[in-house]
């Protein structure tokens, strides 16, 4: 312990002199630079080593945001929360709706002159971070060109920032727009003396510089925890043949935690328009084509990683969570060029050697691999070889069928992990490869059905589908399943919905009824006793009905051989409803089976649509039916229109019907109705004169914004109003005289008090 922090013990007696003392002194404070001490740092001053040290923070690396800016920008997000969480139709009136967007846009611009300078900084703080990302959002295309450039040269340190990946993963994926209309030739008007410091990059160049600066470090970034997430999002940018439903997971573009993170954000879309920018799928059906550097941009990346990495070290990315997702993607990338049937391609590799094997012609004689069977049971890996699975070429899939599938179905199927793999390998059978596997999985059906694990008999029940073959198999394999009798039609709903056996249906207690109320509802449902519809059976019945015809009788019979009542109950339950909704959207099912379907519910009806989820299940029903039986369900409920008016859902449907035009003119109904059902759907969006799309979407765009609004909607004339109807029998009154302006109106105004007495 050094002197001067000795608190007990004796004392030296023996007497220093100043000289001795003030060395010792010395000596010891050097001894103590030094060994670290035990006490807090303050206590001694710091030397110019540890200053030097202290300067840079990994977790500030471009430095600390100042306070009062920091505070700044807590308002500027509580701002822009209060805009965002109120979905508004419009702005009022158009005089309101200017001032709202012209505040709105000065408050906005006042925030970028705030962070023009301070734009890594901001990225990189815990709070700053979230701010800089809902402003993304309100963005123009200009004004996002301007941000991108502004982080030019720090996108590798960014991307391997916590907080900071994300604002940069933000602006990728909120720039697919942008570079969508700048393939098209549409760039946003310059302001003023921008060319005074040089011309600003389109973002297509900047995604590539961005592409250039990433692809120097790609194998650390891959297994990055928080670039890899700027990396996915970068590839679905550059590649959009990615699939849109892969794309559009949390688990492709972000981790759970992130997206649980983003969810309690609120919703994040531009203060000016409503619509959101959150979901890579819509803006991947915004860009149908992108620059062919794009496309060159995408091979590189694919020929980095075969040359930076080995073999090994891509076959460990598979048990990764952070590089497996990025492994997929690349798959997909790889996929799409048509390369992955190369040799020593990343397919080539993940399979070890399958795809030389079979251009080699040695795939017969080739034994298979530890690799991939640890795959199959792996949680994390089993994604990638769902993958493998489905993006292998067809040449080389036999061999993979025959070396990891074939022969082991009864393990494979009931195992929790890999009868994900098998699922998607069964969608890519023949018919004789399926006929072998559904005899080869007799015994194992039983043993899916106690374990809840029917996705393998779903894929079996699609391929057919799709096949169009073994469909009589198929049927026998559910009859089994499910102990069917063949001459009982209503036991398959209820056995499958609730994935019981028929003699376990009949022993267990009565499904819950969707009658119940709400609040009487929550302890009825505690009881483990009662039967609830499962998502597994309802999926496994709506791929039945999928079957081509007699073969998806097996379900349309259970259905109209059900009673009403029961029906209803179906209808009233999110799970099972969407069974009778592919009864009535499947073009498989015959148009005799849809009918007799709906003539069973007449007199129900009302009842249906006085239902949350089953007025929805009206409304197809409805719009399914042709313009005799549409006659025929309304007559039905002249007596119950007072009802459906009163429902707090059922009203929908009543006006959909237009039972007063019905009883006053039928014949005006009845062309109303045909009119209506020969009309092509469109958007009211697509029905106004097509404009050219905006080249900005933020601050610069409100100009256009207001020319949209003083443009008023046309009212349509084939389908009037019952207000203007009424008005316009009342006739047109003739005046006397010449009157002044406020005479006239009042004289209106009386006029039209006297016809709606007379009517």
């Amino acid at each position: 312990m050094p002197r001067e922090n000795r608190k007990r013990g004796k004392k030296h007696k023996k007497q220093k002199d100043e000289d001795e003392y003030n060395g010792y002194q010395e000596k010891s404070y050097e001894e103590e630079v030094e060994e670290p001490q035990a006490g807090p740092s303050w206590i001694h001053p710091r030397t110019n080593a540890e200053e030097e040290d202290s300067e840079f923070n990994p977790e500030a690396p471009f430095g600390l945001v100042n306070p009062d800016v920091k505070a700044y920008f807590k308002t500027v997000d509580e701002r822009l929360r209060e805009w965002q969480d109120v979905r508004e139709d419009g702005f009022g009136n158009e005089e309101e709706g200017e001032d709202i967007s012209e505040e709105r846009r000065l408050f906005l611009v006042a925030a970028l002159d705030e962070m023009s300078g301070n734009e890594k900084q901001l990225a990189t703080d815990a709070e700053c971070s979230n701010v800089l990302e809902r402003m993304t959002f309100s963005m123009g295309d200009f004004v996002k060109r301007v941000f991108a450039d502004r982080l030019a040269g720090s996108y590798m340190a960014l991307s391997k920032h916590r907080f900071g990946s994300h604002v940069v993963q933000t602006l990728i994926s909120s720039a697919r727009p942008t570079v969508g209309r700048e393939t098209k030739g549409i760039f946003p008007p310059s302001i003023d003396g921008d060319n005074e410091s040089g011309s600003l990059p389109t973002m297509t160049n900047l995604i590539l510089s961005i592409c250039n600066e990433l692809i120097q470090d790609l194998p650390s970034l891959i297994i990055d925890p928080f670039a890899s997430h700027v990396l996915r999002a970068l590839f679905v940018l550059i590649c959009p043949y990615l699939r849109d439903e892969d794309a559009s997971k949390p688990s492709i573009l972000r981790s759970k935690k992130s997206a649980k993170h983003r969810a309690k954000q609120g919703p994040l879309k531009s203060v000016f328009t409503e619509t959101t920018d959150s979901s890579p799928g819509d803006a991947g059906n915004s860009q149908t084509s992108v620059p062919k550097e794009f496309t060159d941009m995408s091979e590189s990346f694919i020929r980095t990683v075969k040359d930076s990495m080995t073999a090994n070290e891509v076959r460990a990315l598979a048990a990764d969570n952070v590089g497996c997702p990025v492994l997929v993607l690349l798959l997909e990338i790889e996929a799409a060029q048509g390369s992955a049937n190369d040799s020593d391609s990343l397919m080539d590799r993940v399979s070890h050697g399958l795809i030389s094997a079979t251009l080699s012609g040695e795939n017969e004689s080739s034994e298979s691999s530890d690799y991939v069977t640890t795959l199959l049971r792996e949680p994390v890996a089993s994604h990638l070889l769902e993958r493998i699975v489905s993006l292998c070429p067809q040449a080389a899939f036999p061999s993979l069928w025959k070396l990891y599938f074939q022969g082991k179905l009864n393990k494979i199927a009931v195992h929790p992990v890999a009868n994900f793999p098998l699922a998607r390998a069964i969608e890519r059978l023949d018919e004789a490869q399926l006929q072998d596997a559904l005899t080869e999985m007799e015994g194992t059906w039983s043993k899916l059905l106690k374990s809840s694990r029917l996705g393998v008999l779903r894929a079996c029940i699609e391929r057919a589908a799709s096949l169009g073959r073994s469909g009589d198999s198929i049927c026998q394999v559910v009859r089994d399943v499910f102990s069917i009798q063949q001459k009982e039609k209503s036991q398959l709903i209820p056995c499958v919905l609730y994935l019981k056996t028929w003699e376990e249906y009949q022993s267990s207690s009565r499904p819950s009824n969707a009658d119940t109320p709400a609040e009487g509802r929550s302890n009825y449902h505690k009881n483990e006793d009662v039967l609830e519809p499962t998502v597994q059976g309802s999926t496994l019945l709506q791929s039945l009905l999928r079957l081509p015809e007699p073969h998806n009788s097996l379900v349309i019979d259970s259905i109209t051989s059900t009673p009403v009542t029961e029906l209803i109950n179906l209808s009233r339950n999110a799970i099972s409803s969407r069974v009778l909704d592919e009864l009535l959207d499947s073009n498989t099912v015959p148009s005799r089976a849809k009918r007799k379907f709906l003539l069973s519910l007449i007199g129900q009806y009302h009842e249906l649509a006085d239902d949350r989820i089953g007025s929805r299940v009206a409304d197809r029903c409805w719009a399914s039916a042709d313009p005799y039986l549409k006659e025929k369900i309304a007559r039905s409920l002249f007596a119950q229109e007072r009802f459906l008016l009163s429902s707090q859902y059922g009203r929908y449907f009543g006006r959909k019907l237009q039972l007063h035009l019905l009883k006053r003119d039928p014949e005006r109904w009845k062309a109303s109705q045909s009119q209506a059902g020969s009309a092509p759907k469109t958007d009211a969006v697509q029905a106004l004169p097509q404009a050219p799309p905006a080249p900005n979407d933020g601050p610069g765009s409100i100009p256009q914004e207001k020319e949209k609004k003083k443009k008023k909607r046309k009212r349509d004339v084939d389908n009037p109003n019952e207000i203007d109807v009424l008005f316009a029998s009342l006739g047109k009154k003739s005046k006397v005289g010449s009157l002044g302006v406020s005479q006239s109106i009042s004289q209106q105004k009386v006029e039209v008090d006297r016809g709606l007495k007379d009517v």
